[in-house]
């Protein structure tokens, strides 16, 4: 038994291209040992030297692995799909680690050099696995570096006499924050033979969708993750709307159902059509709902739409991202922009700009603090 080796996931939990597990204790040499044949002789391991083997458990192989021994520790870095991390998890618990919780301050120093803010960067290593582009990533990371940081820190040095209006536009930004690190669900309904499908694969850039001239093609949803204009954006294909009537097949009705069930889920519901004629998806409210014209190459845009686009010729699809992102609140997004990304920062920032209209200046300084520092 190695009971002094502690286990521990060092990337984002969830699908990936590549895990580290970091083994972590006097044993965890002996361990690897155990587990991990190199695909060349040991007589070369030395400090910090890549190994490729492969990992296995009593025999039954696991994955082929690289791993890196260093300081008492040991780095395997394998295929990060969920079932191969699960099974190396627990392979190494089986020959007597104790599998724990990432502490990122193992890895990484929590304060900034500018700041004193070791409360923002713990929040901000617990966010990284949820930012999915390069703009969610400077958004959350601006916040340890400047933004939030620095809006606290500078108020804080001026001895709280702050705008408790900027405090309380910094606390209100958890909402876009939230959008950023959650994707908005966007989902395209509309008639049969529309154009959703192709509308989809041409807002994605590749093919995601079938597409076909026959009616009812798309029978269930198809969900995948998009930028628009940076910003990481779900976006659902789903079946074709008609009128319910006694002709109609089960699979068909069926369809229907699972298309107005996302439809209702939705953040925002793109509603597709390339003639006037349905206004209303069922369950979902008017302010959630963007009426789009399709093939306006071949038709003019019918009145009343939002947006009219021809996705065979990508027209129109820069108005239509910015329509979408201006409904869900996202458009000319600034990454830069102090805000909160948790509710903890954003009931402290709302504390302490109480405190400054009430003129009690070390209540709001005990709040900022407690922004950067806990």
């Amino acid at each position: 038994m190695c009971a002094d080796v502690l286990a521990s996931l060092q990337t984002p939990p969830g699908k990936g291209g590549i895990a580290v597990v970091l083994l972590k204790g006097p044993g965890a040499g002996l361990m690897l040992d155990r587990l991990f044949t190199p695909r060349y002789s040991r007589s070369h391991d030395l400090p910090g030297l890549l190994q490729l083997g492969a990992l296995a458990d009593n025999g039954a192989a696991i994955d082929e692995v690289v791993v890196r021994r260093f300081d008492g520790s040991v780095e395997v870095n394998l295929h990060g799909g969920p079932a191969v991390v699960k099974l190396a998890l627990e392979a190494f618990a089986r020959a007597g680690a104790r599998v724990v919780p990432t502490n990122p301050a193992d890895v990484f120093e929590p304060s900034h050099p500018r700041w004193n803010n070791p409360a923002i960067g713990g929040e901000m290593l617990h966010h990284l696995g949820c930012c999915r582009s390069p703009l969610a990533l400077e958004a959350l990371t601006t916040q340890w570096s400047a933004g939030l940081s620095e809006l606290c820190a500078s108020a804080l040095k001026a001895d709280c006499r702050i705008s408790p209006d900027r405090l309380r536009s910094a606390a209100a930004g958890l909402d876009v924050m939230t959008k950023i690190l959650n994707p908005p669900e966007v989902v395209i309904a509309g008639p049969a033979n529309a154009g959703k499908s192709t509308l989809v694969n041409a807002l994605v850039g590749r093919p995601v969708s079938i597409v076909n001239e026959q009616a009812g093609t798309t029978r269930d949803w198809v969900r995948v993750l998009t930028l628009f204009m940076g910003l990481p954006v779900w976006l659902t294909d789903t079946a074709g709307l008609m009128p319910e009537h006694a002709g109609l097949h089960d699979v068909d009705v069926e369809a229907m159902q699972r298309a107005r069930q996302r439809a209702a889920q939705a953040d925002l519901v793109l509603l597709v059509q390339d003639r006037p004629g349905q206004r209303s998806v069922d369950g979902v409210e008017g302010g959630l709902l963007l009426h789009v014209a399709s093939k306006c190459d071949v038709a003019q845009p019918w009145p009343g739409a939002d947006v009219a686009v021809c996705a065979e010729q990508e027209m129109g699809l820069d108005d239509l991202r910015k329509a979408v992102l201006t409904r869900l609140g996202l458009w000319a997004f600034d990454p830069s922009t102090p805000r909160a990304f948790t509710g903890r920062q954003h009931l402290l920032l709302m504390e302490a700009a109480g405190a400054i209209e009430k003129r009690a200046p070390r209540e709001a300084a005990a709040a900022l603090q407690a922004i950067l520092t806990l």
